[in-house]
């Protein structure tokens, strides 16, 4: 019976960590952040220094074999938010002190069939109590705070009769402090910014001249035109939801309705000028708001 509780445990918690993604990725509902932040031009000397120097010491994964070979791992199933890309952690430096230049998460696009290094998380735990970590030079990084108590509880409310181990689990898992970062100046939003806009875009070969900053309604409009993006995103909706079969075929109906639109779309508005990228933006933040209504 031991063995099995510890097995169910276990369980409970990669089911709870897979929730907790799936929020952190969309909905947000656990997290405080902000959408945006200073371009790296408006940093100072230092933190843009520290950014270079970040640059550097991730240089070497840019391969992304050489990622897999120092044990990073995929998270999150494959069902990745098209604003946050493909997530690679450690789980050894998950609770390892914060090292700026070590990362915990690597952040990959696929682009052109191969996977491209775009970013970087930082995921460490500690204990509720804490100061949030110093991270970069200045006010530019706001770190968001996943409250891995409150997750694990929720995920063990129908099971009491892991009640007790789950509620020390919670104590001893304390609080999930998260930063995004996108070092490489792509991000019109900035290098710290809670989401990346423009990757969607690159994923599906439309210029940088199309993002639209703080658009993230139009980015993931524009992810629709991704091959599999319908699977991804009702995927993502079942890990957040128990949905039955007659609401996954509904929402799938939905989405494949408005990958179509965006396939149209884009046929239609060409982005070799400023009036076919604003009327291309403008019809992909509707789609998109469409379909997120259908879903809620």
């Amino acid at each position: 019976m031991t063995r099995l509780l510890a097995l169910l445990t276990i369980l409970l918690f990669l089911g709870a960590a897979r929730t907790l993604l799936a929020q952190h990725a969309d909905h947000g509902d656990d997290v405080t952040s902000v959408v945006a932040g200073p371009v790296e031009s408006d940093l100072d000397a230092e933190t843009q220094a520290e950014l270079e120097g970040l640059r550097q010491a991730i240089a070497h994964y840019a391969d992304h074999a050489h990622a897999v070979a120092d044990g990073y791992r995929r998270f999150g199933h494959g069902l990745d938010d098209p604003l946050v890309g493909e997530h690679w952690y450690r789980p050894d430096l998950t609770r390892a002190p914060l090292d700026l230049y070590r990362p915990s998460t690597l952040i990959y696009q696929e682009i052109d069939g191969r996977r491209e290094l775009v970013g970087v998380a930082y995921a460490n735990y500690q204990p509720a109590d804490e100061p949030l970590p110093g991270g970069f030079t200045g006010a530019g990084d706001v770190w968001h705070v996943h409250d891995m108590s409150a997750l694990l509880k929720a995920a063990a409310a129908e099971r009491p009769l892991l009640g007790r181990i789950v509620e020390r689990r919670a104590r001893e898992s304390g609080v999930l402090v998260m930063l995004h970062v996108w070092p490489y100046g792509d991000n019109p939003d900035g290098p710290f910014a809670h989401y990346n806009s423009a990757l969607p875009y690159r994923a599906v070969g439309l210029p940088a001249e199309s993002v639209l900053p703080g658009g993230g309604d139009a980015a993931r409009g524009i992810a629709l035109l991704q091959d599999g993006a319908c699977e991804i995103e009702v995927g993502r909706t079942e890990t957040m939801a128990k949905l039955d079969e007659t609401q996954k075929e509904a929402l799938m109906d939905a989405c494949e309705a408005a990958a179509a639109e965006m396939t149209g779309a884009r046929a239609v508005f060409a982005v070799t000028d400023t009036n076919g990228t604003t009327a291309l933006n403008a019809a992909a933040a509707q789609v998109w708001l469409d379909l997120e209504a259908t879903r809620e």
